[in-house]
């Protein structure tokens, strides 16, 4: 790669410098020995004079001719040739300039041509009052000819020997207009020469170089149709496209036929520019496709509207010279999308992308001669020079095209040294996978092992937490009970405990701890023991207070583990119940005698407490105390029955809950409800598993 960047940046630097090298040292001509003692000098200006044209009409170049007698000239300085507008109110309208030339003193024989260089927009030339000629299509479907050098042949009849010759034109300004180059009269031959090796740095070459990009154009997009994968062939494809488009600005007026009569100058302006901002906006495309890089959406919609915004006040403008003032305008939203065409590939170099460097190196050429024009025009005021930033970016397509050519070449040297070694190659990766192969054994042995110890382990842990359950209940007194225990993976995370002296049922609990598997299987028998140490030993204290110690006794031996529990103890005393919870869900209690269901509540307001096992948090635990008759039914749950959802991720809920306890056949008992509840909870699911572990305690008052 290396080696591509440094061969590459020595073919921008040789183009380069070998056009720069023609611009600046190829000789006009060879001149005979005998031309150049005999030949006279060449008769230069001696002063400008300017003055307005009152007359906004097209006339005949005789009638126009004999407008100008009328007017007052005023001296210009030649400076003021530059920039033609500023003379006329509005900026727009005809001028007439006229220069002074010193006389002819010697007779020659070999005819004789003025050499104007190029002219903004149009004129009409006259020389001591005889027609010359005229460049460009006048108002009012004017057609500027700003790029194309004026020669004209003087006829003999217009000159004497030893008089003042005074040139005279006649120009169209719109927004702009010039007298960019030196004029001179001379041979004919002389002004000829100059005119043709001016067109040919202005307009020749741009043609030239259109020429070159179309077909590589069309060749890129071949390459594309047969391999669309590769976009940076259509990116630049369409890039050269558009540059062909673009340079038809510097040689439109060279070719046959052109410019059509239908079109005027203001919209074929307006094209221009547009090209302009469509040339930069697939610029950064191509910049992009190549380093295969791809924008966010947000910079995407950002490089839209910058380009949107400048091409609909181009769209807009009413005239030319509305559209040349606001250049600067539109040339300001040039910035942001030329900073993000560096930023790609300075971003990618920086990410070590090999592809960068060279990309970075491809633009230099734009960059210099962009700045060789600012100092040649803008500081040196050489207006007659020719505008070379236009060579650069065809430098920069041609080092692209160097870069594309590399990297088509790097694809076909691989493929071909992949055909050349296949064998060898298969070989290798044969024997590469089969050593893959064999550590992959050996990992899923291990992987197997490991798993057959975890479902081992799995299984002991199941075992050893059922047998803190008890299989049956044995019959109570006053009671009629019935429970469901359903873990979700074999080891569960709720607890529940009846707490039982003889055949008397003092008091119930459930508990669910935080998390699932093994280690919240763990805390919960570690909980069940506490719970039931404290429940036995806080008979004679509220259950607020019994509920208090069980939290801090959890705090106390599960040390570090972070988990933490939610709960419900009952306690039951002759025909009363003393409930307290500790952020589980709420207890149901349903009347025996009209079958209405409702949450137990305090008429203080909330009467769940914290959870169990959290430290640091100080507020105690509130019991109530409520009346149970024959009849009435208790259902403590743990939350998996109300949040675990269907197919449509539909919640079975508190409220259905509810109206499935009150359809209960409580008279036919305790394991009767406990079967309706799981029945319709079932349904609901229609086959979605909970996910979570599931415990139901049923307790009817007999």
């Amino acid at each position: 790669m290396g080696l591509l960047t440094m061969n590459t940046s020595r073919r921008i630097t040789f183009l380069f410098g070998f056009v720069m090298f023609l611009m600046l040292t190829i000789p006009d001509r060879a001149v005979s020995a005998e031309e150049a003692v005999n030949k006279p000098p060449m008769l230069h200006a001696q002063q400008c004079y300017w003055a307005l044209d009152p007359s906004p009409e097209t006339l005949e170049p005789q009638k126009n001719l004999e407008a100008v007698k009328n007017l007052s000239f005023t001296p210009i300085d030649k400076k003021a040739l530059a920039n033609l507008e500023n003379l006329l109110p509005g900026k727009r309208g005809y001028i007439w300039i006229r220069g002074e030339f010193p006389s002819l003193e010697v007779f020659s024989t070999k005819p004789l041509g003025l050499f104007l260089g190029r002219v903004t927009m149009t004129d009409q030339t006259w020389v001591n009052g005889i027609f010359v000629g005229s460049t460009g299509r006048n108002p009012p479907n004017y057609f500027s000819y700003w790029n194309t050098s004026r020669e004209y042949a003087i006829p003999p009849e217009a000159i004497e020997l030893h008089k003042p010759i005074t040139v005279t034109m006649r120009i169209w300004v719109d927004g702009e207009g010039s007298l960019a180059s030196r004029p001179f009269i001379g041979f004919r031959e002389d002004t000829a020469h100059a005119n043709r090796w001016e067109n040919f740095w202005n307009s020749t070459v741009n043609l030239m170089f259109a020429a070159i990009m179309l077909i590589i154009s069309l060749y890129h997009f071949i390459l594309y149709y047969r391999r669309k994968k590769d976009k940076e062939n259509f990116s630049f494809a369409l890039l050269n496209l558009l540059s062909v488009f673009y340079l038809s600005n510097f040689f439109i007026t060279e070719l046959p036929g052109m410019p059509p009569a239908w079109l005027s100058y203001l919209s074929f302006q307006k094209f221009i520019n547009l090209v302009l901002f469509f040339m930069l906006f697939k610029l950064s495309g191509f910049v992009r496709d190549y380093l295969r890089k791809t924008d966010p959406s947000w910079i995407f919609w950002a490089r839209v509207v910058l380009f949107a915004i400048p091409v609909g006040i181009i769209l807009l403008s009413p005239s030319y010279a509305s559209l040349r003032e606001l250049r600067l305008v539109t040339q300001l939203f040039l910035l942001p999308p030329l900073s993000y065409v560096l930023y790609i590939p300075v971003s990618s170099f920086l990410k070590k992308d090999p592809d960068a460097l060279p990309l970075l190196l491809g633009f230099s050429p734009l960059v210099l001669t962009a700045l060789l024009d600012i100092f040649l025009h803008e500081v040196l005021k050489l207006y007659n020079f020719p505008y070379i930033t236009g060579f650069g970016w065809q430098i920069v397509l041609i080092s692209f095209l160097f870069l594309l050519a590399g990297r088509f070449a790097r694809a076909r040297n691989e493929a071909e040294d992949l055909n050349l070694h296949l064998e060898q190659k298969v070989k290798e990766r044969t024997e590469e996978l089969f050593q893959a192969n064999q550590q992959l054994q050996q990992v899923n042995s291990a992987l197997e092992e490991a798993n057959y110890r975890a479902k081992r382990d799995l299984k002991m842990a199941e075992f050893v937490q059922k047998s803190f359950y008890p299989a049956f209940l044995p019959p109570l007194e006053g009671w009629d009970v019935a429970y469901a225990f359903e873990p979700m993976a074999g080891v569960s995370g709720d607890l529940y405990d009846f707490y039982i002296d003889e055949n008397r049922l003092l008091g119930a609990g459930l508990f669910d701890v935080s998390g699932h598997g093994i280690a919240s299987g763990l805390v919960a028998m570690l909980a069940k023991s506490v719970v039931y140490r404290q429940f036995k030993d806080g008979k004679d204290i509220p259950l607020g207070e019994v509920m208090k110690r069980i939290d801090e006794k959890l705090i106390s031996e599960k040390g570090n583990i972070e988990n933490y529990l939610t709960g419900i103890l009952l306690r039951f005393t002759d025909d009363r119940v003393e409930y307290v919870n500790a952020g589980h869900p709420d207890l149901l209690y349903r009347s025996g005698r009209t079958g209405a269901v409702k949450a137990v509540e305090s008429r203080q307001g909330e009467s769940r407490g914290r959870f169990i096992g959290l430290e640091g948090l100080s507020e105690g635990y509130r019991s109530l105390r409520f009346p149970i008759h024959s009849g009435d039914t208790l259902l403590v749950y743990s939350d998996c029955l109300v949040e675990a959802k269907n197919a449509e991720g539909v919640e079975f809920g508190n409220e259905r809950l509810k109206e499935t306890l009150s359809r209960a056949p409580a008279k036919d008992g305790a394991a009767a409800v406990r079967d309706y509840i799981l029945g319709q909870f079932k349904t609901f699911l229609a086959g979605e598993e909970p996910r979570d572990d599931l415990t139901i305690l049923v307790m009817i008052k007999g």
